[in-house]
């Protein structure tokens, strides 16, 4: 019995022929077709796996290569994903790989192709006019990643098209109608076109003086007088400051008072120069238009307030000549009808005192007490031991105070109504100052106060 099993066992050893056990065959895989697909989209990967001695026991789905997704089951013969944003193409690398019942695996790789979605909705509008020896700027509205634009058409002299923002921007010099423009805006996944045309007009004097006699009628018909605004002027060649904030009170037609609107500093009429006056503007933007008529090449815009009709925005230059441009630009007109100047003021501060310590410039206003006087006037004390504090001024210049307790941070308020001031200040433990001829304002509807810093050394 025993031999009998041994020899079933070991044939060969009993005198029979000896008979191999049959090799595993590998498994067959499929990752799939190669795929294009756009960003944001749902891809599926679909495999296949066989085994023709066998069968397969499990699959496995993998990214090796590319922006990282995140797939729907990595174990099952079918998965998928969502493509991801981009702005140019890309590859992503997925493997299958399947397994059979006698552990031999086999593996497929699957490159899906990622583009952008094409852009759309181009627009420039379908007819856009422009005045000749005007600034232009028209950009393009669009949906979607544009890597370029590109151009069709040939542009006026003076104007350039921008490549990578489909912007096209500059100085056209001709009068020219109907320019017929074909610009597309393309990225890897596609493109789009639109079409246009732009027509450039001559530099319509009539147009621009009607514009200017209308608003100044408007300006005119409101009787205004008395009335403040703020004005820079931009220019090259002028000989009064340039880009400098001035803001100017004009009482009875008449410049008042001329304040640096940065440091609020009380300057001479003649400091603001011209236009200085809502009439002065209208004689430049006048003057502007004139300019444009008689000289090639002029580039002028005017804007005018909607409310009151005085001109905003004053701008001229010449292409042909360098430096001779200049821009006015005039805001926060307020007006002080049938206001009293002289009452104001004397509900106005003329002077904001601020002590300063020499050593650490700092604030030390708490317990300063002193002196001021008018020319030819008497003394006139003040203490800070309970100072009257500004929290706002309206436009019409009253102020809105509060009393608080001894302040360092808070400065001196002194009431004054000349233009020939003296003041003296004190505080123990510090030499006493003296400031003469101070030109604060005397009649400055709604003008905040002169702010003057005094820096006080200690006592020898």
């Amino acid at each position: 019995m025993l031999y009998s099993l041994f020899c079933v066992l070991s044939l060969s050893a009993c005198g029979g022929k000896s008979k191999a056990l049959p090799s595993n065959k590998t498994p067959t895989v499929n990752a799939g077709v190669d795929q294009v697909v756009v960003e944001n989209t749902q891809v599926i990967l679909s495999g296949f796996g066989g085994d023709s001695d066998g069968v397969i026991t499990s699959y496995s789905w993998e990214q090796v290569s590319g922006d990282s997704v995140s797939i729907s089951s990595s174990s099952d013969e079918n998965s998928s994903f969502v493509a991801p944003d981009t702005n140019s193409e890309l590859t992503l690398t997925f493997r299958l790989s399947v397994t059979d019942d006698f552990g031999a695996m086999s593996i497929d790789d699957i490159d899906i192709l990622v583009k952008p979605i094409a852009p759309s909705q181009l627009d420039y509008g379908s007819e856009v006019t422009f005045k000749v020896f005007h600034n232009v700027k028209l950009i393009p509205e669009y949906e979607g990643y544009v890597s370029f634009f590109s151009l069709v058409g040939d542009l006026p002299q003076g104007l350039s098209f921008d490549s990578l923002t489909g912007k096209i921007s500059g100085v056209p010099t001709e009068a020219i109608n109907n320019i017929e423009l074909q610009v597309t805006a393309n990225n890897d996944g596609g493109n789009i076109t639109t079409t246009f045309s732009l027509s450039f007009s001559g530099v319509d004097i009539d147009e621009l003086l009607q514009e200017l006699i209308t608003n100044k009628a408007k300006w005119g018909s409101q009787n205004i007088s008395s009335y403040q605004f703020e004005r820079i002027i931009n220019c090259h060649f002028c000989t009064y400051p340039s880009n400098v904030l001035f803001r100017i009170q004009v009482k009875d037609g008449n410049t008042n008072f001329v304040f640096t609107a940065d440091g609020n500093i009380a300057l001479s009429t003649d400091s603001g120069n011209s236009f200085s006056t809502v009439d002065e503007l209208f004689d430049s933007a006048l003057n502007t238009i004139n300019s444009a008529a008689i000289y090639e090449g002029t580039i002028i815009s005017i804007h005018y307030d909607h409310q009151y009709g005085y001109p905003t925005h004053i701008s001229s230059d010449n292409i042909y000549t360098e430096d001779d441009g200049i821009l006015i630009s005039s805001s926060k007109l307020v007006v002080f009808d049938d206001l009293n100047c002289d009452e104001v003021t004397n509900l106005n501060p003329s002077v904001k005192l601020n002590v300063l310590d020499s050593r650490s410039m700092l604030p030390i206003n708490c317990k300063v007490k002193g002196t001021w006087k008018i020319e030819g006037g008497e003394l006139q004390d003040f203490s800070n031991e309970d100072i009257q504090y500004i929290e706002s001024i309206n436009v019409f210049g009253y102020v809105e105070t509060e009393s608080v307790s001894c302040d360092d941070e808070a400065p001196i308020l002194i009431f004054s109504s000349t233009e020939n001031l003296t003041i003296t200040v004190n505080k123990e433990s510090y030499s006493s100052k003296e400031m003469s001829d101070i030109a604060v304002t005397t009649q400055a509807c709604g003008l905040i106060p002169m702010e003057l810093e005094v820096i006080l050394n200690l006592a020898n």
